[in-house]
């Protein structure tokens, strides 16, 4: 399982940076790039520092270091990722024009 956590981190880190890449994703502002790429890496070790934390304190059986972790490790987690969504624009004002409901 420990195998297979490391190779899923190293999988999604690279998707993630091909992502940010993307030219859909990118943005005029050199700042803004900054902010998303250091957001990216701190969300990142941050996600899988608590990955890790979790799946080595269940192994032993630490019920409470394990919500423990799941509280703090994945809730900041959350956070960082919605932030980092926000800055690249996937959540915020809808592009969509001239949609209803009512229609």
């Amino acid at each position: 399982m420990g195998t297979f956590l490391v190779f899923l981190a190293g999988a999604l880190f690279v998707a993630g940076i091909i992502y940010i890449m993307l030219p859909k994703a990118k943005s005029g502002k050199k700042w803004l790039t900054v902010v998303n790429w250091v957001l990216y890496v701190i969300f990142f070790l941050d996600f899988w520092t608590g990955v890790s934390f979790i799946y080595l304190n269940a192994g032993y059986s630490h019920a409470k270091a394990v919500s423990v972790s799941i509280f703090v490790f994945m809730g900041s987690a959350v956070i960082l990722g919605l932030i980092l969504a926000r800055f690249l624009g996937f959540l915020g004002k809808s592009k969509v024009k001239g949609a209803s409901l009512s229609e």
